[in-house]
């Protein structure tokens, strides 16, 4: 699977296909390389082992999900404990900015969720055995 998202990468790109692969303008390369001198010439040490610790929390996020090692929530509750351990916020205040920015896609997922609860449940309701449950919720999917 992997190799075929990448090979579909690749060639989406090579062919320019759904407006991928298109040549970045001129002018909007030269702000952003400003951006990126200024930003080089400011950051400090901390900043950089911050942004270290970031990639590293990122790869054992990919890892972690890609291995299933453990559930879904647990890894998200350890990035978030690592990434605010090891970045150096320390008040409740600044972390709470980021969940409340993430509350209207969660309530979204909570709803989902519970549709899709009561739809299994009302199909598999309607059936006398657990196999016919679970071949109606494959077709119904």
């Amino acid at each position: 699977m992997f190799i075929c998202g990448l090979i579909t990468c690749a060639l989406v790109e090579k062919f320019k296909v759904f407006g991928y692969g298109a040549k970045l303008p001129e002018n909007v390369r030269q702000i952003l390389v400003d951006f990126d001198r200024e930003e080089r010439k400011t950051r400090t040490n901390q900043d950089v082992a911050k942004l270290w610790i970031q990639g590293a929390i990122a790869v054992w996020l990919i890892v972690a999900l890609a291995m299933h090692l453990a559930a879904v929530g647990l890894i998200g509750l350890s990035v978030i404990i690592l990434a605010t351990a090891f970045t150096g916020v320390i008040e409740e205040h600044s972390m709470g900015k980021a969940f409340e920015e993430a509350l209207p896609f969660t309530a979204l997922l909570a709803v989902f969720f519970a549709i899709v609860a009561v739809i299994i449940d009302q199909v598999c309701l309607s059936q006398s055995s657990m196999p016919c449950c679970i071949l109606r919720i494959k077709v119904l999917s």
